[in-house]
């Protein structure tokens, strides 16, 4: 945004907490996708539920913590 000055204004965006939920799209291939189902089809489901353990955002969520704390140790963050 541009103040009436003419300055840019600070986005709000700087001040969010860093546990706020924001949305990130991408695209996976299909293969990759389909390996993804086939790990996700081998957690454990809730008794009586036909669903799959974990949903595929859950588990790429999963996947980007593992892979952040990961580089944390390699780097010594």
């Amino acid at each position: 945004m541009i103040n009436k000055g003419g300055a840019i204004a600070q986005l709000e965006a700087d001040n969010e907490p860093d546990d706020a939920i924001k949305h990130v799209n991408t695209r996976l291939t299909a293969g990759v996708i389909r390996q993804i189902d086939a790990m996700r089809s081998k957690r454990p489901r809730k008794m009586g539920s036909p669903k799959v353990g974990i949903s595929l955002r859950d588990w790429i969520a999963e996947a980007v913590l593992e892979k952040l704390e990961r580089e944390k140790r390699k780097y010594k963050e």
